[in-house]
């Protein structure tokens, strides 16, 4: 008696690769899915980061000024610090700068005293806190027109409401997610 060998014929195979095919496509696509997740939260995290960088930068020195003022549209905050004699030692001044309509720019600057001149602000001593660009794909880069970002108080106790949509921490290409700052600090013994 005589046993015949018997191979996958050209169908078994087909069907094999193409399951094979879809197994591997689905693991692929599970893995991209997760990954991208994994990066928007990355991401969303960073962001999250800086805007409580930015906040608590600004409350430090609205707690720490001896004078605060807040310009009449809101978009420039300056904490003024004294010596003994009442003369303004350093300044730092924050203000929302318009780059292009729609996009606008938190700038710091840190105005020294020399020589008993309080220097003005400029491309020495002003930085973008934001760290970004109207280009960068994750991240914050702009701040939204909801002027005015900062509101002074000057009721017992003083007050510096600080208002703020900080956006383009881009979901997909279509969807940018805010992050909204609005907060309001008690400034006690502050002019």
């Amino acid at each position: 008696m005589m046993i015949k060998k018997r191979g996958m014929t050209l169908i078994e195979l087909i069907v094999a690769i193409t399951l094979f095919i879809v197994v591997v496509t689905l693991a692929i696509g599970g893995f991209v899915s997760v990954s991208r997740m994994k990066t928007l939260m990355l991401d969303m995290k960073n962001s999250q980061q800086k805007a409580r960088l930015i906040y608590e930068t600004i409350y430090r020195f609205a707690k720490e000024a001896d004078v605060v003022a807040v310009n009449g549209d809101g978009s420039i905050a300056t904490f003024d610090y004294r010596d003994e004699s009442k003369a303004i030692t350093n300044s730092k001044v924050f203000t929302v700068n318009t780059v292009s309509p729609g996009a606008n720019f938190l700038a710091y600057c840190n105005r020294e005293t020399v020589a008993g001149v309080l220097k003005p602000c400029d491309a020495t001593n002003t930085e973008n806190l934001l760290l970004g660009s109207a280009n960068t794909t994750y991240g914050i880069s702009k701040i939204d027109n909801t002027a005015p970002y900062f509101t002074f108080n000057r009721t017992v106790p003083a007050t510096l409401k600080i208002q703020m949509i900080l956006s383009n921490v881009r979901v997909d290409a279509t969807k940018d997610v805010p992050i909204r700052i609005v907060n309001t600090i008690l400034l006690e013994g502050v002019k």
